[in-house]
């Protein structure tokens, strides 16, 4: 296992640092008295990182190389970047094959620097979990076609303990950002929610809580090598009503197929699924606290104008 952090001045590489998550995660580092490089793609975006205390990094995250480049001299790479989205013709097996290639190439990176390396994952990997809830130690049986080659890679690598991975759960918190706000404004022009199986389940994370978790594994000794970002588990039924209250329509789901439902896009695209995934280990080996507003705060503040 790579060396812990210290809070001494080093250096972390975080991949996707505009991002959602990204963002939180640097904001957080910075605060924690790290340097931080941001690896950006577009020479516009500089400015933004150079205004929050960040070195932009100029390059592509799929250019094995240049990444290479951006991580000499730091301590650390935190990735949360993603190598982009499915063409419209749905090219999912090349966002897949583009996955591979860039966690084995930051795998290698961190390797050859003797840093550590935390690599974003999710917990849709688990698959359905049919009234169970899994963990870290559960099998994984990938919903999406090839995505089992993701699921493999990772349990190889975090089983070398070449790098670390955060699975995260459906991401939420602050005003405007992740999949949520879009979803309630889905809802509210559709004028009525949606449910596939009343026992169907979302695992989510704030995303300021996982931003403290990504701290916790550059910072522990011995961290677990795949950890579950996980703050709460809520039932479908209740995702509806507090969307419903949130876009001000009647609390009347409507059963949808599973096609229908990930049409809606945002979280309903886990809709088909039972997504339940602890994240205790977390708090019982990382001591995670997660403090950050819940999920229903959330959904009760967009419901009512207030920032999150």
């Amino acid at each position: 296992m790579s060396k812990s952090l210290q809070r001494n001045g080093e250096t972390v590489l975080v991949t996707g640092a505009t991002g959602y998550v990204g963002a939180v995660v640097a904001e957080k580092l910075i605060a924690a008295g790290y340097a931080v490089r941001g690896l950006i793609r577009r020479e516009e975006q500089a400015d933004q990182l150079k205004q929050a205390g960040i070195e932009p990094f100029i390059g592509d995250v799929l250019d094995a190389a240049r990444v290479a480049e951006g991580a000499k001299g730091a301590a650390a790479i935190v990735h949360t970047a993603a190598p982009g989205n499915p063409s419209a013709d749905g090219d999912m097996q090349q966002m897949i094959t583009d996955t591979a290639n860039l966690i084995s190439s930051i795998a290698e990176t961190a390797k050859a620097n003797g840093s550590r390396a935390i690599v974003t994952s999710g917990v849709s990997l688990y698959g359905h979990a049919a009234g169970q809830i899994f963990d870290e130690s559960s099998p994984m049986s990938p919903p999406f076609p090839g995505a089992d080659r993701i699921a493999d890679l990772e349990a190889d690598l975090a089983k070398k303990e070449a790098v670390l991975f955060l699975r995260l759960g459906i991401v939420f918190g602050r005003s405007k950002g992740g999949l949520i706000p879009g979803y309630v404004e889905t809802i509210r022009a559709r004028g009525r929610t949606a449910l596939v199986s009343p026992d169907h389940r979302m695992s989510v994370v704030n995303v300021d809580d996982a931003a403290d978790l990504y701290l916790a594994m550059l910072e522990d000794d011995t961290p677990p090598p795949i950890v579950n970002a996980v703050s709460a588990i809520i039932s479908w039924p209740d995702v509806a009503a507090l969307v419903a209250q949130a876009s001000s329509v009647p609390n009347d789901p409507e059963v949808l197929g599973p096609q229908e439902a990930m049409m809606l896009g945002g979280p309903a695209v886990y809709m088909p699924m039972d997504m339940a995934v602890s994240g205790n280990l977390a708090r019982d080996t990382l001591g995670w606290r997660p403090n950050a507003p819940t999920f229903e705060d959330v959904l009760l503040n967009i419901s009512s104008g207030v920032a999150e």
